[in-house]
């Protein structure tokens, strides 16, 4: 029932997308963990975990923030995103050192069976819009086989100048 695109992404690739995504609509980014029942809103995509930057994100439109679900994970003490029931694009940066890049994604869901088995559809502001940035986002990059790539991650899978996993 959900939408995907698998991409690879330098950071500077994944520059050219969020600019994209701007363009769109305005929107927040979330944080996938929150220490309380409330989406944490970050300001951009460059929030480090340590010594690493955090891969795992969500977009939700403005005007939808109201509308994001919390699911409580009480042995880690931490709130997450619950996707299924919030009108919220899953976004899944690459990871990437000089020497490997991982594969991201951009994901949503259109609609979910609720607890008695009813479809329920999510909202169709939300699906124009989150079709909306798949299509974008495809346009922009450019495709081999299942994945997409941006234009210097493609470069160096060329050159074979780093592990792609």
């Amino acid at each position: 029932m959900g939408k995907q695109v698998n991409f690879y992404l330098t950071p500077s690739d994944f520059l050219g997308v969020k600019t994209l995504i701007d363009t769109i609509e305005p929107c927040f980014i979330l944080h996938s963990r929150s220490k309380s029942n409330e989406p944490l809103i970050v300001d951009d995509f460059a929030v480090r975990d340590g010594e690493d930057d955090w891969l795992f994100y969500y977009l939700v439109r403005q005007c939808d923030i109201l509308d994001v679900k919390m699911r409580a994970v009480p042995s880690q003490g931490y709130w997450v995103i619950d996707e299924t029931h919030s009108p919220v694009i899953e976004l899944n940066k690459c990871f990437f050192n000089e020497n490997t890049l991982g594969r991201g994604r951009i994901y949503f869901n259109e609609k979910y069976y609720n607890d008695n088995s009813v479809l329920i559809q999510k909202p169709d502001a939300f699906k124009i819009w989150a079709n909306a940035i798949l299509r974008h986002v495809r346009k922009k990059l450019i495709r081999k086989d299942d994945f997409y790539w941006g234009e210097e991650a493609s470069l160096l899978s060329n050159a074979s100048r780093c592990k792609i996993r």
